[in-house]
């Protein structure tokens, strides 16, 4: 009996459901890899902003408005910021990026990002928190524009056959700069805080350091091959609010709904996690904000390192296509490191562990996903398709926070916050994983 269950397991993982679209022996472009290494560090280097400027904002909130709504849940209302700003412009986004070459949208991002860490810098010399505020608001509106561009580039460089490897990598070296940013800028600023720095200061000077960064990525935006325009629609008003026809576009179809619904629940647990870590860093630091958010960067820090570890994992063992049979693995992994977070005691091995095990096996969920929407959804829609997953993800996630503010009202210790999600984890694993029936070997677009 065990040894039949060890046989489907690795049949599953090395043998089983593999999506390949396209001739895996073709590379649509010259030197795809020069051109994958530019789009994964601008990528990365655009994550590392975003989250450092994001957790240093918090820790401010948190300590010159205490007391006030957006002091006590800067990180609810500054995560809410990104669902927002998909929801109302991502179908724009997503016909940039089908409409302009996917290279010249990621170069025009790295300019808004520059600008927009300058503004961000003046509010806070200003000691003017609301104009900060916007700059992470203006920041979120830049990701939005860029998530599209950044995700239907992989294909057009590396093919289907390579896809999912370039996503274990894409989703590696994202999380190792997420986690980076949020490492860095809660130590940083936890650090300065402790030290007997202003607030303003100890928020200042880590956020100016940075950005003399941020010129990097401009010339690293040339070793980046220039790819075709998807699409030679203009541009009509319309496309502002197609929402709901994109997003009838991106459940058409079994195998295309089963795996935006994935993904979307993903994002919808990634968010919730993202929002209660704060409060955990706060419920083991109470009185000291600086030590509160060097606890909270250290429980990402667990988080991404476990999901780094997996996402190269899953990226080595699907060199060669997407990995239907891992979905399921990643599902039971998230369902277990869920439970020990949920159980043991805020602090204790197995607390941290749980966290660990929680980022190790999101990449097997995720990274599969990820890579099969970008596989089956068709060339000339595909920053359409993605733009419009990110539209549903960003309701998922509005929804993550909602539901933290309602169990936060009502009191709910934060272990029963975690253990909410283990059944319906289980729920989703199950019906997700008919992608491997479906697809059987072979993705084709459903039109």
């Amino acid at each position: 009996m065990r040894k039949d269950l060890a046989w489907f397991l690795l049949r599953i993982v090395y043998n089983g459901p593999t999506s390949i679209m396209s001739d895996p022996n073709h590379f649509p472009v010259k030197n795809p890899w020069r051109s994958l290494a530019g789009v994964l560090f601008v990528q990365a280097q655009n994550a590392f902003n975003d989250n450092f400027l994001k957790i240093i904002l918090i820790s401010l909130a948190g300590a010159v408005a205490s007391g006030q709504f957006i002091g006590d849940n800067a990180q609810r209302v500054f995560s809410a910021f990104i669902p927002l700003a998909f929801i109302i412009f991502s179908p724009l986004a997503g016909y940039f990026a089908d409409k302009f070459s996917k290279r010249n949208v990621i170069f025009w991002c790295v300019i808004g990002q520059l600008v927009i860490l300058v503004l961000t810098l003046i509010g806070i010399k200003m000691e003017n928190l609301w104009v900060a505020v916007f700059g992470l608001f203006f920041l979120s509106l830049q990701s939005t524009f860029f998530s599209p561009a950044k995700q239907g580039i992989l294909k057009e460089l590396v093919g289907s056959r390579k896809l999912t490897f370039a996503n274990g990598f894409a989703q590696m070296l994202t999380m190792l700069a997420i986690l980076g940013g949020i490492t860095l800028g809660g130590e940083w600023f936890g650090k300065l805080s402790n030290a007997g720095q202003d607030n303003w200061s100890a928020a200042y000077l880590p956020i100016f350091a940075v950005s003399l960064f941020s010129f990097i990525p401009l010339l690293l935006h040339f070793s980046i091959n220039k790819t075709p325009v998807q699409t030679a629609k203009k541009f009509e008003i319309p496309i502002l609010w197609r929402h709901f026809g994109y997003l009838k576009e991106l459940f058409h179809g079994d195998a295309m709904r089963r795996t935006a619904l994935g993904i979307s629940y993903y994002w919808l647990v990634a968010t919730f996690f993202g929002v209660i870590l704060f409060d955990f860093g706060k419920m083991l630091h109470p009185e000291a904000p600086g030590d509160a958010s060097i606890e909270s960067s250290r429980l990402f820090r667990y988080i991404g390192i476990g999901l780094m570890v997996g996402s190269v994992l899953v990226s080595n063992i699907s060199r060669n296509g997407v990995k239907l049979g891992l979905i399921p693995i990643g599902g039971i992994g998230l369902t277990l490191g869920m439970i020990l977070t949920g159980f043991l005691p805020g602090g204790s091995f197995g607390f941290y562990a749980g966290f660990i095990t929680v980022g190790f096996f999101g990449g097997f969920f995720l990274v599969p996903l990820s890579s099969n929407l970008q596989d089956i959804a068709p060339n000339e829609t595909r920053g359409r398709i993605i733009g419009a997953s990110a539209v549903f993800t960003s309701i998922t996630s509005l929804l993550a926070i909602v539901i933290s503010l309602i169990f936060t009202k009502f009191g709910l210790a934060l272990g029963y916050q975690m253990l909410f999600f283990v059944i319906p984890t289980l729920l989703f694993t199950w019906y997700v994983s008919g992608l491997m029936k479906i697809q059987d070997g072979k993705s084709v677009p459903e039109n």
